[in-house]
């Protein structure tokens, strides 16, 4: 069975645990980018305010959250898992600055990258992905390798590692 990077229930997982974790130390908000990996932005449920958007398509897509009741400089999770694989490096690097821009530090984000683009636009390494998040601001707090999630897929089919893609949870740096 392949495991599509739209349906990866471990990623959906983890993001449902991290989102938890940042409820529990304070978050107001959750900002996800709807793609059909963002399951749990369809429950209504959740104990902080949702603010669900599409992919930004122009350069007023910040403006539009602020429209839709997202809240500048507030502590907030989030989830951009799905999105790195669609959109051209220079774009995604460029959001990835403008969501540190526009959230508090200490606000996380979890998101997903392939190491081969597949289906996708782009592929990163890591490091590259690390290297991005740091520029705009962020620190990595946590990656889960593909090779991990192969280990501790627990599903009836036998999976490769090559199947998964990986997931970092990042923080907002103090300044």
């Amino acid at each position: 069975m392949k495991i599509s990077r739209f349906t990866n229930p471990l990623s959906n997982i983890y993001e449902q645990r991290m989102l938890t974790t940042a409820i529990r130390t304070g978050a107001k908000q959750y900002l996800m980018f709807k793609n059909p990996s963002n399951i749990l932005g369809r429950k209504k449920d959740i104990a902080i305010k949702v603010v669900e958007v599409m992919p930004p398509k122009n350069k007023h897509w910040i403006k539009e959250l602020e429209e839709i009741g997202f809240t500048l400089n507030t502590l907030s999770f989030v989830n951009f898992l799905g999105m790195s694989f669609h959109l051209p490096k220079l774009t995604f690097s460029s959001i990835l600055i403008h969501i540190a821009d526009m959230v508090r530090a200490g606000s996380t984000i979890v998101l997903d990258y392939a190491e081969t683009a597949g289906e996708g636009v782009s592929s990163y390494s890591y490091i590259e992905m690390a290297t991005m998040l740091n520029f705009a601001g962020f620190d990595v707090y946590e990656y889960i390798s593909p090779s991990d999630w192969a280990e501790s897929w627990d599903g009836p089919e036998d999976v490769s590692e090559k199947e998964f893609d990986g997931v970092i949870l990042a923080v907002k740096r103090v300044v």
